[in-house]
């Protein structure tokens, strides 16, 4: 929908709104300065629309996933960096080690 939203909004908007150029062929009194005034309030519609749209969108996921929102992410990136991988501590298998103890216990059954 955010896609169909901004190609409208560029075939509308001067100057290059391939749209009002073809308005400016089919309407013999009308010239194409006229066209362009008389856009505007269709541009900025559409526009409001556009924005309204992206603000409810973000609204509804920050509202729903918490953790991608913005604030959330500040303070992780404020925090000390952690490693890549989890190290194996007493009787566990890391991450990095996970294939390949399955591979072994695989060969073993």
């Amino acid at each position: 929908m955010l896609i169909v939203r901004v190609v409208q909004i560029g075939l509308i908007s001067p100057p290059v709104g391939m749209n009002l150029f073809v308005l400016n062929a089919l309407l013999d009194g009308v010239t194409l300065k006229q066209i362009f005034r008389a856009v505007w309030l269709f541009v900025l519609t559409l526009v409001l629309t556009l924005v309204l749209t992206l603000v409810v969108v973000l609204v509804v996921v920050v509202l729903e996933f918490p953790a991608l929102s913005l604030r959330r992410l500040a303070v992780h990136a404020a925090a000390a960096p952690r490693p890549l991988c989890r190290t194996a501590g007493a009787g566990q298998v890391g991450v990095a080690d996970a294939g390949r103890a399955g591979a072994v216990a695989h060969s073993r059954g």
